[in-house]
């Protein structure tokens, strides 16, 4: 027997539904069969394989997002190496989680801006195994994440400590040359 359609129905009707693919699977032998269900052919099957690769071939995935209203957008100000900024248009009312796209790894720290102008540090925690996530308190406008690991920061300190070590042996090093070398000036009258 085969379906003629299936239809799916959001749990939550404000966050909506968007299907962009399909495995139906006969559970008497194992088999299956995975199918495009866009519409609008935004998404293209690039590998077929024991694992399935789609790739989406118009919009981009948001680069953050948050995860209890993702249709909220959000802005990204700031997107160099060592610096994130994120950015939305109102306060939120409940709390929510940002979820920005990049890799959870040590050394982020992560600043929530409040509504009334207040800074403050906030935890980062891995969301779905490996992007970035961070608490967002009610009333929040922004979030700037800084790659400031303390490893570089030890590293920086040594360097500077081998560095004055270096010329201090330099400087001692010269100073048992210049009394190691003989007077040579000539002395008169006297031979």
């Amino acid at each position: 027997a085969a379906p003629l359609f299936v239809r799916f129905t959001p749990s939550d009707e404000r966050r909506g539904l968007v299907l962009r693919g399909i495995t139906s699977i006969d559970e008497r032998d194992g088999s299956f069969l995975s199918q495009i269900a866009s519409a609008d052919a935004l998404v293209r099957l690039v590998h077929s394989g024991d694992v399935k690769i789609y790739r989406i071939a118009g919009d981009a995935a948001a680069r953050a997002l948050l995860r209890n209203a993702p249709l909220t957008p959000i802005t990204v100000r700031d997107d160099s190496p060592e610096r994130v900024f994120v950015e939305w248009p109102q306060a939120l009312r409940d709390a929510d989680i940002l979820v920005l796209r990049d890799a959870c790894a040590p050394g982020w720290t992560a600043r929530v801006k409040l509504g009334d102008g207040v800074t403050r540090e906030s935890p980062i925690e891995c969301v779905d195994v490996m992007f970035r996530g961070v608490r967002v308190p009610a009333g929040a406008r922004s979030i700037e994440f800084v790659y400031a690991p303390e490893s570089l920061r030890v590293g920086a300190l040594l360097s500077a400590l081998g560095a004055l070590a270096w010329l201090a042996l330099l400087a001692a090093g010269l100073r048992q040359t210049s009394k190691r070398i003989p007077n040579t000036t000539p002395s008169m009258g006297m031979r």
